[in-house]
């Protein structure tokens, strides 16, 4: 879904005209983590400015889709992510639990980057992943051609948020992926996304996505695994997060199918 293509006033999973506020990180969350105050935000570009952190509210989703399976999708998340946010419970997850968290991921993911770089190069995502959320409402699962992992952050750092988007393209500089990574509370999820019916990339991209440092600190929960335990045997701090953003940014270190990436911005505290 092209920023440039993209129609406004219609909502972007389904078109319809009868539109709402999405709460794109849903208050129940920030009012768990007892957020208050505002953060600095550091783009690329430009001077840092202050925003309330994780208050995003999107206008290009209608009625319909809000309070329907968008809620729902909400609703089937919470009991897994909300023992999650503080980081301080063992928890196995199943298969079932993985997916649920993996599609409220996505639909995350790619709303933040309509949000915050909607007009830009980096706010591009898949169109037909958008519309398949909205054509299979009662799926617990993400999109085809989707990859989503899980971190944990070590919340002695000074980040309160962070939230970073990006784009693969090919050779011909065309977007072929949604390349995403955001926080709530202790929990870090990064998202891959293609178009479905897209070429399917092998296991072997997780050596593009998760080096080989940082392996034992994010776990792929789809395509989902019998069992994954949080939080993961290492933890993110400030500097091991920033290193995994400064590489995707750069295009990953390598790569993939001739695709690079390109720029993202990120959301660290205000003192002020």
């Amino acid at each position: 879904m092209s920023p440039r293509r993209r129609r406004r006033g219609q909502c972007v999973f389904c078109s319809g005209q009868d539109l709402s506020h999405e709460h794109v990180i849903p208050r129940w969350l920030r009012e768990k983590l007892r957020i208050q105050g505002s953060v600095q935000e550091h783009l690329e570009f430009g001077p840092p400015r202050k925003w309330n952190t994780l208050a995003l509210v999107f206008s290009e989703v209608c009625v319909k889709c809000n309070t329907g399976w968008l809620s729902r999708a909400e609703d089937r998340a919470r009991p897994v992510l909300e023992p999650m946010l503080f980081g301080d419970c063992a928890i196995s997850l199943n298969a079932m639990q993985q997916a649920k968290l993996a599609k409220w991921a996505v639909k995350t993911s790619l709303l933040i980057a309509l949000k915050k770089s909607g007009n830009k190069p980096t706010g591009w995502v898949p169109s037909r992943s958008m519309s398949w959320l909205c054509q299979n409402p009662d799926s617990d699962e993400p999109p085809p051609g989707t990859y989503v992992w899980l971190g944990c952050l070590n919340t002695e750092s000074m980040i309160v948020s962070y939230m970073q988007s990006g784009v693969l393209f090919d050779d011909d500089r065309e977007p072929i992926g949604h390349v995403g990574m955001f926080s709530v509370g202790c929990v870090l999820f990064q998202v891959f996304c293609v178009e479905p019916g897209a070429a399917e990339y092998s296991e072997d991209r997780d050596g593009y996505f998760v080096p080989q440092d940082l392996r034992a600190g994010l776990v792929s929960i789809w395509p989902s695994k019998m069992v994954v335990h949080w939080p993961p045997v290492a933890r993110f701090t400030g500097s091991s997060l920033r290193s995994l953003a400064e590489r995707n940014r750069q295009g990953l270190g390598l790569s993939i199918n001739g695709a690079a990436g390109s720029a993202s911005y990120q959301s660290w505290p205000s003192f002020n």
